[in-house]
C-alpha cells in the first residue's frame, strides 16, 4: 500500500474523498475543523499534527485542504513530498487585486452564519458545493449520507476557527514559484472557487487540469480518479 495524508475542505468530513483515490492509497485523513481546535492558526495546528503524519509521502488536499496542503509543503518541504489539490484556491476571497474571489459581503455571511445557526451554515455551504453540478441533489444526497461529527462546543470552534483561515490565507507566491510537486484540479461549473483561478494566477497548463462541467464537489468530475491517480504518480517521491 501507498501512504498519503488526505486534507479534506471546510465542514464535510474527509472520508468523503476515500472513494476518489486510487485502490492502492492508504489515506491518513485530516480534517481543518478539527486541526483548528486548540489551534486558531494553521501554522501552529501543522506544527501540532505533524508527528503523527507519516513523512516523505504525498498530500492530497480538497478546498481548503488543499490550501493545509500548500502550507504544508512550505513549512514542511522534506515531509510532504507533493501536493495534489482539488477544488482550491491560493486566496479564498476578493481583492483589489484578486478578482476570482468570494465578495466579501458573502463571506460575512457564513461567518455571521456560525454564530447563529451552525447546522443551517453547514447546509447552505452542501448547496453550494453540489451549485453547477448535473445532478445536484444526488451530491447533496450523497453529503447527507457521510458520518458527520457531533457538533459539540470544540467542534463548532474549530468551524469558526478554520473559516477564519480561508479569510487569512493568501498563497499566491508560493502557488506561482510551485514546480512540478504540485498538481490542481479545478472545475468550471464551481460556485465556491473559480475556474478562471489558473488563468488569473498564470499557472503552467501542464500542472492543472479544468474540468469544464463539474461543481466543487470533485466527485462530479468526469475522469476524477483517474487524474488523480496520475497526479499522485507525478508528485509522489
Amino acid at each position: 500500500m501507498t501512504r498519503a495524508v488526505v486534507v479534506g475542505g471546510w465542514g464535510i468530513p474527509a472520508e468523503a474523498l476515500r472513494p476518489l483515490l486510487p485502490a492502492e492509497v492508504e489515506p491518513v485523513l485530516l480534517e481543518p475543523a478539527r486541526m483548528a481546535i486548540g489551534h486558531q492558526d494553521l501554522e501552529s495546528a501543522l506544527d501540532a499534527v505533524m508527528a503523527r503524519v507519516p513523512s516523505g509521502v504525498p498530500w492530497l488536499g480538497w478546498s481548503l485542504g488543499g490550501q493545509v496542503a500548500m502550507a504544508a509543503r512550505e513549512r514542511f518541504p522534506g515531509t510532504v513530498s507533493g501536493v495534489v489539490t482539488l477544488c482550491s484556491t491560493p486566496r479564498f476571497l476578493e481583492g483589489s487585486d484578486w478578482s476570482v474571489g468570494m465578495a466579501d459581503a458573502d463571506f460575512r455571511g457564513f461567518r455571521e452564519g456560525m454564530r447563529v445557526d451552525v447546522e443551517q451554515t453547514l447546509g447552505r455551504f452542501c448547496a453550494l458545493v453540489s451549485q453547477g453540478s448535473a445532478s445536484p441533489r444526488q451530491v447533496r444526497r450523497e453529503l447527507q449520507a457521510l458520518d458527520w461529527p457531533e457538533l459539540t462546543l470544540d467542534y463548532r470552534q474549530g468551524l469558526s476557527d478554520s473559516l477564519e483561515w480561508l479569510a487569512r490565507l493568501d498563497q499566491r507566491a508560493l502557488w506561482q514559484q510551485a514546480g512540478a510537486w504540485a498538481q490542481h484540479l479545478f472545475c468550471g461549473r464551481d460556485a465556491l472557487v473559480s475556474g478562471a483561478v489558473p488563468e488569473t494566477l498564470g499557472l503552467a497548463g501542464e500542472r492543472c487540469h479544468l474540468a469544464a462541467e463539474s461543481c466543487h464537489w470533485p466527485a462530479s468530475a468526469a475522469g476524477a480518479t483517474d487524474w488523480i491517480s496520475g497526479a499522485m504518480e507525478q508528485v509522489a517521491p
